[in-house]
């Protein structure tokens, strides 16, 4: 299922700055994609789950290594 999500985004711009360790990605995601299915038909949002899996992707490819998730102690999704 992840690849089904990230294969389904479309990377509008996508800064990756190495050296600086910054990254910074713009995407659109089409509205019949999964990360939408059961959260609020009428008003459909991106849920922190998925937001932090994209996130985790972009973080891999700056980095240039194969990290994992192991806990997030807190967020706050807006």
């Amino acid at each position: 299922m992840v690849d089904e999500i990230l294969k389904s985004l479309r990377v509008i711009d996508e800064n990756l700055d190495h050296e600086k360790l910054e990254a910074r990605v713009k995407l659109s995601i089409p509205g019949d994609s999964i990360v939408f299915k059961g959260h609020f038909p009428e008003r459909p949002l991106l849920a922190g789950a998925y937001q932090l899996l994209i996130a985790v992707h972009w973080l891999k490819k700056l980095l240039n290594e194969n990290i994992t998730t192991e806990r997030i102690s807190e967020a706050k999704f807006r």
